[in-house]
């Protein structure tokens, strides 16, 4: 039987490094998965930091806060942007059933994106939103469309 593995997707930190609310509420939202037992294991791959705070660690001590156990979180931090992420966790989860979390108007553009490396995950959402999301994410979408998924940016192993 396939792991049940979940991205966590990253959002934002302020300018001390503490996580934005809408990261938190993804934690949130992924912590609920843990425990109603539909995943046994998270993936934070942003590489970003803020105040010397990286994102990833960051949403690992939400996580942990929230009652997922330390040795259930992997913090690989390589992704720098989105389709980076994903990559990052779909190369360090071959065989598992994936899961990502997000926020509500960024679901189908990651599902896309997943679709695009030829792999499917279950979403699960806050509905958590900056209106300023709003008018990007589908200029965001059309991009992503039109570049297949292939603008990744991470750091290289």
């Amino acid at each position: 039987t396939p792991k049940n593995v979940c991205l966590v997707l990253a959002y934002g930190q302020d300018k001390t490094g503490a996580l934005a609310p809408q990261t938190k509420d993804r934690c949130l939202i992924a912590a609920n998965l843990y425990k109603q037992k539909k995943v046994s294991e998270f993936y934070l791959t942003c590489a970003c930091s803020s105040a010397s705070r990286n994102m990833a660690t960051e949403m690992s001590l939400c996580l942990q806060e929230a009652g997922v156990g330390e040795k259930n979180i992997r913090v690989l931090p390589f992704g720098l942007n989105t389709t980076g992420e994903i990559e990052i966790f779909l190369e360090a989860t071959p065989n598992c059933r994936h899961y990502v979390t997000s926020s509500w108007y960024h679901i189908l553009r990651v599902l896309w994106l997943f679709v695009t490396k030829k792999s499917w995950a279950r979403p699960s959402w806050t509905w958590t939103c900056a209106r300023c999301d709003l008018s990007i994410e589908p200029v965001k979408l059309a991009k992503d469309i039109i570049w297949l998924g292939r603008d990744s940016k991470r750091i290289l192993l």
